[in-house]
């Protein structure tokens, strides 16, 4: 046995060594300038050496292992993301571009690899350093080849890396049931001896790359199937896996499953629950509970139901564990096996909250609550009874509103006109037109005083109106905002929120102090933090006479109302446009920025492009909008424009750095001496990689460009 596993442990050791020793020649390159040699477009073995020096800047951490390589000349490349692990790539992968990049004692070599493990596919595209030797190719295979079983792909286009497919059920139920959804998963074994599963069963492969159909069954949506057990061939599914790269891969199994089978808990409710004339059950959500009722068929029962009963059979909490029944004219209740636990001698009763262990009923047009054991605890005195919250539940009897707790004592009367639950464990009632606040254990927070009020927020106040004019409260009734403003208050952050007053906004305190009067035309929300800078946070975007400025949370006015486009701040930046003298200029508004030297500027620096001439009107402009002889002048003239014809949002980057992004469907006009590619994330999540063109500038002056955002 001992040395059957010798060749394994043999390849393992090659590869660490492969992997090591790679790890080992970076780690000893420097940061600095360097030769580097272009390679001939049409012949990469031909490499002539550039006009200029190209800069390797290489971030470590503090144990000296690379984490970010960036190589910068006339042409930008990089960031390169260190990626040699076990669970991602044994190459270094150049984060926006399908370019590798590849070290030895002498070079460091950027290339692409074509086509995976073939020599002839890898493609040279730049080298820093020494100019390399002529094998240079073959050692990179090497490489390759000696680390290949460390590679675990995120997609596969290709048949040559597939070595066998196995489907697999991504389900949690021994038992499949009819009308239910299942999704397949995908065990891949690589051509390289790698076992790798798709995203949908714990893996990292994307199941998207794979055409998945499975005989007899219709797809619904993505790669979720509705289960019809009556169309399987001896209890087995047919599924066929292709990819949808490369049409010469295809494979078919035969997967044996349980569908509908005799004994499993479906077929056990079918016969529980048939001997009742409906039954209702609840499923319980985050936002709203939904109620389902089952009608039996006077010949199949409750078999057109299976994934319904599926759903009650698979019940874990208690406040959903109950399920109405009906059998003539009364109603009573079975747990989830169907077992009857509360006779059935009641009229109707409630089936959406039993998380207090009481469930509302009506006997003799008369309501109470009786225990999950059926015992009366609430007597049938009232004309209505409401879900039990928190211990309390609102009661209606001769026409007015209280609440009981769960002993059936009234804590508030019935005098109330309406009563309602709401959140912070306050109760809201209403009576003579008015509004005030109880507490839980009823008492009055606040007296009868309000037009109208509504619920409690997230952070915990609630909203007010007095005369039209509205405010904010606490749960203790103290006025936080004052009732004295025309719209809702807007929250900003955990201290401030907006306020209207006529159709001008503000910023007010907690505390009743006004930050900033009511003057601006809009106020947007403060930036939100994507990457390294949280300053962003402390500023908001406002808008005045058609013109956007920015103002701090500590009250100072950070940038006036002078840009004619401005952005929230996405980390430390603002997309901007400024217009000067009839000129337009476009850029970003920054809030950490150096200079050439390392020194800190202060924020707010405005990091604009060159100025953009606006295009005159042109006389006699020939342009025709659709045919026959009618001319008009092109609305686009002097422009580029880009359509997003996608379904997602289109992010976009000129070639003079900046980024902005259209939304379906919709359109924006670029100078005609701009060119605009497609705009990817960086390792920081933001924006701001150029990936493919899209369209030169000049050569498209005046035409509609379409680009999709998908």
């Amino acid at each position: 046995m001992k040395l059957a596993f010798l060749p394994v442990l043999i390849l393992l050791s090659l590869s660490f060594s492969a992997q090591e020793s790679q790890d080992k020649i970076a780690s000893q390159w420097k940061e600095g300038k360097y030769d580097a040699y272009d390679v001939d477009i049409f012949d990469d073995t031909k490499w002539t050496k550039s006009n200029e020096k190209v800069s390797l800047i290489i971030k470590r951490n503090l144990k000296n292992k690379i984490q970010n390589i960036r190589i910068e000349g006339g042409v930008k490349y990089g960031p390169y993301l260190h990626r040699d692990s076990a669970n991602t790539e044994f190459v270094r992968a150049f984060s926006n571009y399908s370019a590798m990049v590849y070290f030895n004692g002498k070079s460091v070599i950027i290339y692409d690899i074509r086509k995976k493990y073939s020599k002839s596919e890898i493609k040279i595209i730049k080298i820093l350093g020494e100019k390399p030797e002529p094998d240079i190719k073959d050692e990179i295979n090497a490489y390759l080849e000696n680390t290949k079983t460390y590679y675990f792909p995120k997609s596969i286009t290709m048949a040559s890396e597939i070595a066998s497919v196995t489907p697999v059920i991504n389900y949690q139920d021994e038992y499949l049931v009819s009308g239910t959804s299942i999704d397949i998963g995908l065990i891949v074994k690589t051509s390289w001896g790698v076992e790798v599963k798709t995203e949908n069963i714990g893996g990292k492969l994307d199941i998207g790359t794979f055409n998945i159909n499975i005989k007899s069954f219709a797809k619904q949506k993505g790669n979720n199937w509705t289960v019809d057990c009556s169309k399987l061939t001896n209890g087995e599914l047919e599924i066929n896996v292709g990819l949808k790269a490369d049409r010469n891969f295809s494979s078919q199994t035969l997967l044996p499953v349980k569908c509908d089978a005799e004994g499993s808990p479906v077929e056990l409710l079918l016969k529980a629950f048939s001997e009742y004339n409906y039954i209702r059950y609840a499923r319980i959500g985050e936002s709203k509970n939904e109620t389902f009722k089952l009608l039996k068929d006077s010949v199949n029962g409750y078999a057109g139901y299976r994934a319904n009963l599926q759903e009650i059979g698979n019940k874990k909490n208690i406040e959903t564990d109950l399920i109405l029944v009906k059998k003539g004219n009364n109603i009573g209740y079975a747990d989830k096996t169907g077992k009857l636990v509360i006779p059935v001698e009641f009229d109707d009763g409630n089936v959406d909250n039993f998380k207090d262990g009481l469930v509302g009923v009506m006997k003799d047009k008369k309501c109470g609550f009786v225990n999950l054991k059926g015992k009366v605890v609430v007597p049938f005195i009232y004309e209505m009874v409401y879900n039990y919250k928190d211990g309390v539940a609102v009661i209606k009897k001769d026409g007015k509103r209280g609440y009981i707790n769960k002993t059936g004592k009234e804590i508030v009367p019935t005098i109330y006109d309406e009563a309602y639950f709401i959140s912070n464990g306050m109760m809201l009632v209403k009576k003579d037109g008015k509004y005030g606040y109880l507490n839980k254990d009823g008492l009055s927070v606040t007296k009868l005083i309000y037009d109208d009020a509504f619920d409690f927020n997230k952070e915990g106040f609630g909203e007010v109106i007095i005369n039209k004019k509205r405010g904010l409260i606490d749960k203790t009734g103290k006025i936080i905002i004052p009732v004295e403003f025309d719209k809702s208050p807007k929250y900003l952050n955990k201290d401030l929120y907006v306020v209207c007053r006529g159709e001008k906004y503000g910023i007010i305190k907690k505390d009743g102090k006004m930050l900033f009067e009511c003057k601006f035309d809009e106020i947007f929300q403060c930036g939100q933090s994507w990457s390294e800078s949280k300053d962003c946070e402390k500023i908001v975007r406002v808008k005045n006479d058609g013109l956007y400025g920015y103002l701090k949370t500590d009250g100072t006015v950070f940038k006036d109302c002078i840009y004619s486009e401005a952005a929230d701040f996405f980390g430390n930046m603002a997309n901007i446009t400024k217009i000067e003298d009839g000129k337009t200029r476009k850029g970003q508004l920054l809030l950490n920025v150096y200079d050439g030297k390392g020194n800190k500027l202060a924020p707010g620096y405005e990091a604009l492009d060159n100025i953009i001439e606006e295009p005159e009107p042109v006389a006699n402009n020939n342009y025709n909008s659709g045919g026959g002889n009618k001319k008009s002048s092109n609305p686009n003239d002097g422009w580029l424009v880009i359509k997003n014809t996608g379904r997602n949002r289109l992010y976009v980057i000129t070639d003079r750095g900046t980024s902005s992004h259209i939304s379906p469907g919709g359109t924006s006009k670029w100078p005609c001496h701009t060119d605009i590619y497609y705009c990817y994330k960086d390792s920081h999540n933001n924006y701001n990689v150029k990936g493919a063109l899209i369209a030169k500038g000049r050569p498209n002056c005046g035409q509609v460009v379409n680009a999709s955002g998908d």
